[in-house]
Formats: structure tokens, C-alpha cells, sequence
């Protein structure tokens, strides 16, 4: 009796052990749904793994909502995120084969088969996803060109038609463009959306081909109906800009860019935003058009990230003046390549706008800027110059409450790299030098000659 007690009791906590665990497992499902709902998808894919764990077992809700999580998280580019692509390869194959024949989950499968038909277009072979970490080089894979384009060759001549694409890029890099070009054609052929693009980038810009925006247009086009993100804003481009003689069209544009922002395309979402911003082709809504930079900004788009940033620094589209967001954006577009704000950070840092002054890192951005020929730029760093806020002794610079001796000397020589540009402000420093003397002797037919300068550069640079 004791012996048939103790069984049954044995039997009762593992089924309350197993009970209790099924009841928390349903709640870590529901926590995943909800993170599903908030856009979290990180947080619901934690979630699913601690569900699954307490279920013992995967289950067709589990592996659905897992493979809708990792397509959401998958960037416009999915062979930059190779251990998220080949996971989502593996589930959708395996959600596909086991789940194929119960009723109850056919729009979840119709769903699940559009994801893997989509990601086909990507690709989920180890081999060549080796060939990218040999040839960009990782934290764990050193660069290895000469490794990289043989094992590269070696799956191209298997017909692997990503690798035929990583040949041309290889090639590219290398500036040999006709080699690049021929497996640009071979991965087209095979219908590889890199392959098309690369060939429609080549056909655009003329690379070793006649240029001809006909073909381009027509071969983003097919790569862009394959659902590549990247095509489908290039063919929103055509539309937009009117590219090679195609009629502007922005209703055509937008129905494009959209379909590039379902995708996660930052450029996309960034364009739509302008044409909000602008009410072209739409009806002007600024305070959506910011939304729509922020949530492009947010994935990466230098663009973005500079029309966000002058929202902030103005005040406007629904957003308050906020000098210091305004130069966290402007850095961060200048960290993506975005050069068109290199003066405005320089000014902020200069004049002390969302930062405390630093002399020292307007210099450094003022320089930046004037190598990209900003003349503004120039006339700024003589300013500098003159009043002794920075020296050409760089190793004095660490402490940025020093004032140096007044440089006019370098002074003058960056005043006249300005004037040489046309620049009348500089062109008036100038003058004010010779009047009164400043690292030159007074000269007064010389100060009013830079004068005459001036007033002939405003009038030309207002036509």
C-alpha cells in the first residue's frame, strides 16, 4: 500500500511539474506576441526560445511566429546578417515540410511560404557566405583576397550565381570593370537580383557598355519584381527624377518607393518622407515627413539622418528645437558618409549651439568641409586664426581654454584660398587687413581693390 502511494504521488508531481511548466510556457507565448505587437522582435524571439524550452518541443504557433519575428528583423541587405538568414532559410524549410498537411494552420503556411519564396533571392549557402568573411575580413576571419576569390571562383564555376556576383564585385574592387561586367551578365542570366542590379549600375553609369538608362531602368525592373529592396528604390528613382528621358511620374514613384519601404529600405523610407515633406505627388504632411526620417534614420540613412537633424536644429515639422539632438544626428550622418553637414557641425562646435565651444573640433570640421571646397569653411578657420582660438602647434591644442598668439599669417593664406573661390567675406577680411595693418603693412589702394573685389563677388554670387 505504502509502495502504491508513493508511485502515485511520484506520477502526481511530475504531471504538476509538467502541467505547471505547459501553463508558464502559454505565458512566454503570450509575452512574445505582445513584444510582436510592439515591434520588439529581439524580444520575441527571446521569448519563443523560453517558451519552447518549457514545452519540450516545437509547435506550428512557435515556428510561425519565430519565422515572422527573424523576417522582420532581417535588414534591407540579409547577407550582412549571415547567422539571422541562414536561420530563417532553415525554419521556413522545416515549418514548410512538417507542417504541410494540417488544416488549421493554411494561412499561416500561405504566409510562411511567401516569406521562403521571397528569401530565395539570398542566399543560404555556408560556402559563400565564407567567401564574404575571407574577402571583407571579420572579428573571427582575418582578410584573405587571394583565399577569397579562389573559393569564390571555385562555387561560380559550380554555378552558384551569388558567387558569381561576389567575382564581379572582386573584379570591381580590382578595377578590372570587363571582368566585372561578364559575371555581372552570368549571375543576371541566372536571375540573381545582385546580378541585374550590378549590370543595371553598370549600364547606368556606363561602365565598360554603352550607357543606356533604358536597360538599367529595365533591369532593376526585373530585379525589383524578385522584391529587392535595393531595385525597388532605383526604379522609384527613375519615376521621381525622370531618369533617361522617363517621364516624372511621382505616383509611379511612390507605388515603388512603398514597396521598398515594406522591405525595410531605408532610402525608401527616407523618400517617401521627402515627398511629404515637399508634397510632391502627395499631400504635404511635414509632421509625418519627419516620422518617416526618423524611422529611416533609424536604419541607417545618412539622408535621413541630415533632414532629421535640420528639423531639430530649426524647430519644425512637430519637432522642438533641440540643438544638441539636432548635432547628435549630424554627427551620426557624418559617421554614415553624408558630407553635407561638415560646416554646420563645425559652426555648432564653434559657436557652442547643443555642445559646449571647442575650438579645437570646429578646426577639425571647418578643415573637413574646406577640402570638400566650402569656402565658408576657409574664411572660418582664418577667423580662427586671427583670434588666437586655435595654432598650427597641434600638440598645444588638448586644453581648449589656451589662446595662442593671433596668426595672421595663416590667417591671410586660408582668407585667400576663399577669395580664390569667389567668396566675399573673405575678400572683405582682406581688405580690413590692409587697412589697418593686420600680418601686412597698411595699404590702402590695396585694401580698396579687395573692396571692389567684394562687392563684384556678392552681386555675382546673388545671380
Amino acid at each position: 500500500m505504502i509502495k502504491v502511494t508513493l508511485i502515485f504521488w511520484a506520477i502526481f508531481n511530475v504531471l504538476s511539474v509538467v502541467g505547471q511548466n505547459n501553463t508558464i510556457a502559454k505565458f512566454k507565448y503570450e509575452e512574445a506576441e505582445q513584444a510582436f505587437v510592439n515591434e520588439d522582435y529581439s524580444s520575441t524571439l527571446t521569448k519563443l526560445d523560453e517558451s519552447e524550452k518549457l514545452f519540450g518541443k516545437i509547435n506550428p504557433p512557435i515556428m510561425y511566429l519565430r519565422i515572422m519575428a527573424q523576417n522582420n528583423l532581417l535588414s534591407d541587405n540579409p547577407h550582412d546578417d549571415v547567422k539571422l538568414l541562414l536561420a530563417l532559410h532553415k525554419n521556413c524549410k522545416l515549418y514548410l515540410k512538417e507542417y504541410a498537411n494540417i488544416s488549421d494552420v493554411e494561412d499561416k503556411y500561405r504566409e510562411v511560404y511567401k516569406v521562403s519564396d521571397y528569401i530565395k533571392i539570398y542566399s543560404d549557402n555556408p560556402d559563400f557566405f565564407k567567401v564574404r568573411s575571407l574577402y571583407y575580413g571579420t572579428k573571427d576571419e582575418p582578410k584573405n583576397i587571394t583565399k577569397a576569390y579562389e573559393l569564390c571562383l571555385k562555387l561560380a564555376n559550380e554555378g552558384n550565381d551569388h558567387a558569381m556576383n561576389m567575382l564581379a564585385i572582386i573584379n570591381f574592387d580590382k578595377k578590372d570593370e570587363k571582368e566585372a561586367i561578364n559575371w555581372f551578365q552570368k549571375a543576371a542570366d541566372r536571375g540573381n537580383v545582385y546580378g541585374l542590379s550590378g549590370l543595371a549600375y553598370a549600364y547606368y553609369y556606363g561602365y565598360n557598355v554603352n550607357q543606356d538608362y533604358k536597360k538599367a531602368l529595365k533591369l532593376y525592373q526585373q530585379a525589383a519584381n524578385k522584391g529587392y529592396p535595393h531595385a525597388l528604390e532605383k526604379v522609384g528613382d527613375f519615376y521621381f527624377y525622370g531618369y533617361g528621358n522617363v517621364p516624372i511620374d511621382y505616383a509611379e514613384a511612390f507605388k515603388w518607393y512603398q514597396k521598398g519601404a515594406d522591405k525595410k529600405n531605408a532610402a525608401s523610407i527616407c523618400n517617401i518622407g521627402y515627398m511629404y515633406d515637399t508634397g510632391q505627388g502627395v499631400e504635404k504632411n511635414k509632421i509625418l515627413a519627419s516620422e518617416l526620417y526618423q524611422k529611416s534614420a533609424n536604419l541607417g540613412n545618412a539622408t535621413a539622418m541630415n533632414n532629421l537633424a535640420n528639423k531639430y536644429y530649426y524647430g519644425v515639422s512637430g519637432l522642438s528645437k533641440n540643438h544638441k539632438e539636432a548635432l547628435t544626428w549630424y554627427l551620426k550622418a557624418a559617421q554614415y558618409g553624408n558630407r553635407d553637414r561638415f560646416f554646420r557641425i563645425a559652426s555648432m562646435y564653434h559657436e557652442g549651439e547643443g555642445i559646449e565651444k571647442d575650438y579645437n573640433e570646429a578646426y577639425n570640421w571647418y578643415l573637413k568641409a574646406a577640402d570638400d571646397g566650402n569656402s565658408d569653411a576657409m574664411v572660418q578657420i582664418g577667423v580662427l586664426f586671427s583670434a588666437g582660438f586655435i595654432s598650427k602647434n597641434m600638440s598645444d591644442q588638448a586644453l581648449n581654454t589656451v589662446i595662442y598668439p593671433k596668426d595672421f599669417t595663416e590667417s591671410i593664406r586660408w582668407f585667400l584660398l576663399a577669395a580664390d573661390k569667389n567668396n566675399s567675406t573673405a575678400m572683405k577680411h582682406l581688405a580690413t587687413y590692409y587697412t589697418y595693418g593686420f600680418g601686412v603693412k597698411k595699404d590702402k589702394k590695396l585694401a580698396k581693390e579687395w573692396n571692389e573685389k567684394a562687392a563684384v563677388a556678392e552681386i555675382k554670387n546673388k545671380k
